[in-house]
């Protein structure tokens, strides 16, 4: 998968359904295969990253992103953290989960051999 392949990601509390008509959508329910769930979904629930139905998927979808962008181009260790400040930083949570969720993508970014580079 290159950085040109990767799936445009859209804000659905902001897109008209006859705007993605025709188009492959995947949603928070559509990321387990064969009824595993993702190392980031598993980790969301282990570290209870997880507030409301509201923010949660949000949070979830731009850390799975985030996964598949690092898989292709790897950062440095320094970087994590900011990086995924950078990917998640647009939503918000009211009930301020922010901590929970940044550490539980924060430990899959880092238990995922390949993410991440030690430079």
């Amino acid at each position: 998968m290159t950085p040109q392949s990767l799936p445009n990601v859209l804000l659905t509390c902001v897109t008209k359904a006859v705007d993605v008509d025709g188009q492959a959508i995947r949603t928070v329910e559509g990321l387990a295969q064969d009824g595993k769930l993702t190392a980031l979904q598993q980790a969301f629930l282990d570290d209870y990253a997880f507030q409301c139905g509201y923010s949660t998927p949000g949070f979830l979808m731009a850390g799975e992103v985030l996964l598949q962008q690092l898989s292709i181009s790897p950062i440095a260790r320094s970087k994590v953290d900011d990086t995924i400040m950078n990917a998640v930083g647009a939503h918000i949570c009211r009930c301020t989960g922010y901590v929970r969720y940044h550490a539980a993508i924060k430990k899959v970014v880092l238990a995922t051999p390949g993410l991440v580079t030690e430079g």
